[in-house]
């Protein structure tokens, strides 16, 4: 999980931050 947080981070795209913060 941590590895992708780290992933969407590095992308830096918000449509995909919103859905993993939903996830969490």
């Amino acid at each position: 999980m941590k590895k992708v947080l780290i992933s969407v981070m590095g992308n830096d795209q918000p449509g995909i931050m919103a859905t993993v913060a939903g996830v969490i």
